[in-house]
């Protein structure tokens, strides 16, 4: 419930979470790390440990003495207001506004709004929902659609206003999918997973042509105008026509890749690799 943070050299701040609001008034250490003109052979904090009742922490400097600091009694109902929803399997936060949406191992759905409580979208007897752990949550870029996947292959198109189902149940298809978008019309649909990718209409769930069949793809992207669809596999990006399937442009990459991100008008697309480089690239 707190978390003890340092600003500057020789002070400290204590917050009560999740507010992040100040406790007390800020802790100073004296200069004893100065002595003798010696420079220290620790500059930040070295140790902190709070007791178990929350009332006292210490602060260790790596010298040859800890500081003992007493928290007022009233912090504890300082904690400020959060959320907690221990089944989350997966979490996905509206892009426009104060929403989270949960997915959870049983395949359900639950959107909690702005001062409102956890609602479940998605009955006991899940036959709207998906027969297995929620895999993927995406929104779409103006917020009014969410996208869920199951383990099982299913997807789902929701209206993230109402809570409520936008389009018909349909299935991926073997393997798991890892990733999903949803095109500017709120209907294209693009997944992808061990088996490579594929676009829907998102409100028939009737299938669209499908992209890299029979290679892992780990992430897809749908670009401004719904026209193209970008898709990373363990050594490639690649660039396709959404009307037809066709594949417009593709690049080894130097590395093992972990996401892709397309932008906007002129149109970008950048690559993040695990070794912590990123590639772009432009129109």
């Amino acid at each position: 419930t707190m978390l003890l943070v340092q600003p500057r050299e020789r002070s400290y701040e204590l917050l009560a979470l999740p507010a992040g609001t100040p406790v007390m008034p800020a802790l100073r250490h004296s200069g004893e790390m100065a002595r003798s003109g010696l420079q220290p052979a620790v500059t930040g904090t070295a140790a902190v440990v709070f007791d178990s009742t929350g009332t006292r922490v210490v602060t260790g400097r790596g010298g040859s003495s800890a500081r003992i600091w007493n928290i007022p009694a009233e912090s504890a109902a300082e904690v400020g207001t959060g959320f907690a929803y221990d089944d989350a399997r997966v979490l996905a936060i509206n892009p426009v506004g104060y929403q989270v949406v949960s997915g959870n191992q049983a395949g359900g759905i639950s959107f909690l709004d702005r001062g409102q409580p956890w609602s479940q979208a998605v009955g006991e007897d899940q036959t709207a929902g998906h027969a297995g752990a929620i895999t993927v949550l995406s929104f779409s870029n103006d917020g009014s659609h969410l996208l869920s996947v199951g383990a099982d292959g299913s997807v789902l198109l929701w209206d993230a206003v109402t809570r409520s189902l936008a389009g018909q149940r349909f299935h991926h298809g073997s393997g798991e999918v890892s990733s999903a978008a949803i095109g500017p019309d709120n209907r294209l649909i693009a997944t992808g997973g061990e088996l490579g990718a594929r676009l829907w209409d998102g409100i028939t769930g009737e299938p669209g042509p499908v992209l890299g069949p029979g290679r892992q793809i780990i992430d897809v992207a749908i670009s401004a105008d719904g026209s193209r669809v970008a898709t990373l596999s363990r050594d490639t990006v690649e660039f396709w026509r959404a009307d037809d399937g066709e594949l417009e442009w593709s690049a080894q990459l130097p590395g093992r890749p972990a996401r892709l991100a397309l932008h906007g008008n002129p149109q970008k697309l950048a690559v993040a690799l695990n070794d912590g480089r990123v590639l772009v690239w432009g129109q």
